[in-house]
């Protein structure tokens, strides 16, 4: 295997720092990781910031998939095609290989945030700009018959401060289909539902050139998958795997914290917060379904921000203006 380390720069964005900074593990702050796959922030020394895909594939299948169909070089290649094609996306600054491992580096999008986050914190008529301008992207991607298998919100970013600009953050797996792929892209309007009236949602598939009959069939579709994928999804909140929840030692005690519905971390004090002590079953039960309800955009009364569990007794904990 070689050892050397193989790039691509692209810098037309500006120059680029030393690019041992990308493959130093201990760079930076750690933002996501998975057994195969972490991301870092990583700040330059002239304070340019830069996120920093590193792929370290262990197990001998993935190191096999790394050899036939690079994930990072895919990637890189995707965002390329979607550009191409007049669809905004995230411009990576550098790609680096040394197999089995890679990185890919892209810049900061300054100004930017997550539509998640701006679904929950924008007043309507910006929001419904966004819609618009999401709108246009997809139908971009339907007449070019660009496939992404994996549009959702979580992977838009939209500018507050003009939110007909947006881009597209994880390009992994975009490819050219044979066919329009209608219901593959326009799922990611399902995210944004429950600030869309029925009329809203059909004029936004008129303005894609999909058939507005598709939305209520999509909207059930979603909900549907989310009901089979509970069980499982149960599981993992309940083992502290889980974007919704974080896991915090205070005094202690183990707690179990609700995370933003944008999945960043809120702040949580238990001398802040009304606590309700009940049966371990039962709180276990409302602290799951007050989860489920908020994927299916079910309306509860009152919401737990916490949840410490206990063997025979647990508590759950309301911000105090819930209670």
């Amino acid at each position: 295997m070689s050892r050397e380390w193989h790039w691509i720069t692209e810098k037309a964005d500006g120059p680029l720092p030393d690019l041992s900074l990308f493959t130093d593990p201990e760079a930076g702050c750690t933002v996501k990781r998975s057994p195969f796959r972490s991301v870092r922030r990583v700040t330059a020394p002239d304070g340019s910031v830069f996120f920093v895909k590193h792929d370290v594939p262990r197990s001998a299948g993935r190191i096999f998939k790394e050899l036939v169909r690079p994930r990072a070089f895919s990637e890189y290649r995707s965002a390329k095609l979607l550009r191409r094609a007049g669809i905004p996306c995230v411009s990576f600054a550098a790609l680096g290989r040394r197999f089995p491992e890679s990185v890919l580096v892209s810049r900061e999008l300054t100004g930017y945030i997550s539509s998640l986050e701006f679904r929950y914190t924008s007043p309507d008529e910006p929001f419904h700009r966004f819609l618009r301008a999401l709108a246009e992207m997809v139908r971009l991607m339907l007449e070019a018959k660009i496939v992404h298998p994996d549009l959702h919100a979580g992977n838009v970013m939209v500018c507050p401060a003009d939110p007909d600009k947006i881009c597209l953050l994880d390009p992994f797996g975009v490819r050219h289909g044979l066919r329009t792929p209608f219901r593959a892209d326009c799922r990611v309007f399902c995210d944004f539902s429950d600030r869309m009236t029925p009329e809203e949602g059909e004029d936004l598939f008129r303005r894609m050139g999909a058939s507005p009959e598709l939305w209520p069939i999509l909207q059930e579709q979603t909900r549907a998958h989310i009901r089979k994928e509970w069980p499982r999804r149960a599981g993992q909140i309940l083992g502290g795997h889980s974007k919704f929840i974080r896991l915090e030692t205070i005094g202690g005690e183990t707690f179990v914290i609700r995370n933003t519905p944008w999945f960043t971390e809120k702040t949580f004090s238990p001398e802040n917060a009304a606590a309700e002590e009940m049966g371990a079953a039962e709180a276990r039960e409302l602290w799951l379904d007050s989860i489920r309800a908020a994927m299916l955009f079910e309306k509860r009364d009152r919401v737990p921000c916490a949840y410490r569990p206990g063997e025979k007794r647990s508590v759950l904990y309301y911000e105090r203006r819930d209670s």
